[in-house]
C-alpha cells in the first residue's frame, strides 16, 4: 500500500501533504488503505496503537510511519488534526530524501 506514497516522495522536492484517518486502540500499528483523492492529496487509512491521551497516538503514528518509509521523525510534522482522528501530515523531503524501498 505504500508504493503510491513512495511514488509521490520519490517525485516531489519540498513538502509532501498527506491526509490521515487514524484508528487508535489497536492491537498493532498498520496501514489499512492508501489512495489518492480527487484533490491529488494522498489518504492514508491508519490503526495505531496507543490511547489517546497525551499525545501517545500522534508519537506511535510518527514512529510508525517514520520506520515505514525510512524517513527520519524530524521530517513529519503534524499540521492539523492533533486532538482529531482526521489529520493533515506534512512529510519533508527536502532534508532526508526517502530511501526506496
Amino acid at each position: 500500500m505504500l508504493n503510491l506514497l513512495n511514488e509521490k516522495l520519490a517525485f516531489q522536492t519540498g513538502r509532501l501533504i498527506v491526509d490521515l484517518k487514524v484508528t487508535p486502540r489497536s492491537r498493532e500499528n498498520k496501514i489499512v488503505d492508501c489512495y489518492e483523492q480527487k484533490n491529488g492529496r494522498l489518504m492514508i487509512k491508519l490503526k495505531i496503537r496507543g490511547i489517546p491521551r497525551k499525545g501517545e497516538v500522534n508519537t506511535n503514528l510518527i514512529d510508525f510511519i517514520s520506520e515505514e518509509l525510512h524517513i527520519s521523525k524530524s521530517n513529519f510534522q503534524i499540521m492539523s488534526g492533533i486532538k482529531t482522528r482526521k489529520k493533515i501530515m506534512y512529510i519533508d523531503t527536502s532534508i532526508n530524501p526517502p530511501n526506496a524501498l
